[in-house]
């Protein structure tokens, strides 16, 4: 009997088209599935739109895949795609992510996006996570292109819960060189370098990603396209 997957097969961005398609096409309200094919260009019996569904459902943005009904939007799906701020926004994207097990033990392991080499890579995707090894360049290829769109770099770190006081740095992609986005929490007085070191995962070639450190305060001192 096989294991069961621990990872969706399609990036946070393309899952996100599902939440976005219940928004614009019918108020955010409950969806029949073929519906939500239709809104999304694909067959409502093909793979991909069943690939689609249960990532954007493994994620916790939507309940219900292509062999449901109905497709509906949870809280978090709600809140990423009808959010009152950018950091509420990006909140739910990062929460999304991190709502994939392996996606957030894999990150908080190595710290951030910065793999290592194919060899110790493939031994700890194996032997720490239980990782088949014919999954193992679709896992890294996906996480990293989340954590592209996320804005995490080589360098992360969540301060207590999210949404509860807590406190995230990721470098967030689409602002200005040089900007931080920040959610919840206090600000601190924190040092923080910008960083472009190449990938080193030997699993794929990746582009350059534009990465961050952080150097936490001193106690005490006061962030995809679909074809058919």
């Amino acid at each position: 009997m096989a294991a069961q997957r621990q990872f969706p097969r399609r990036t946070l961005e393309q899952a996100l088209r599902v939440p976005q398609a219940l928004k614009e096409h019918n108020a955010g309200n409950p969806w029949k599935s073929e519906e939500v094919a239709k809104a999304l260009n694909l067959g409502p019996g093909t793979g991909n739109f069943f690939y689609v569904t249960a990532a954007s459902r493994h994620h916790g943005l939507s309940e219900g895949t292509r062999d449901t009904a109905v497709i509906t939007l949870t809280e978090l799906g709600r809140r990423a795609v009808y959010p009152s701020s950018p950091q509420e926004e990006g909140e739910a994207r990062l929460q999304a992510f991190l709502n994939v097990d392996l996606y957030k033990r894999v990150l908080d392991y190595y710290g951030g996006n910065n793999l290592p080499e194919r060899k110790f890579l493939a031994n700890t995707l194996q032997t720490t996570f239980g990782l088949p090894e014919d999954q193992h360049d679709e896992f890294v290829e996906l996480f990293q292109k989340n954590c592209k769109y996320l804005g995490i770099g080589a360098s992360y770190e969540v301060s207590g819960p999210l949404g509860a006081g807590g406190r995230r740095h990721v470098r967030d992609s689409s602002t200005t060189p040089g900007s931080l986005s920040t959610a919840d929490g206090p600000p601190e007085s924190d040092t923080v370098t910008l960083l472009t070191p190449p990938a080193t995962t030997g699993l794929r070639s990746s582009p350059l990603y534009e990465t961050l450190t952080y150097e936490p305060s001193p106690p005490g001192a006061s962030a995809g396209a679909l074809t058919n």
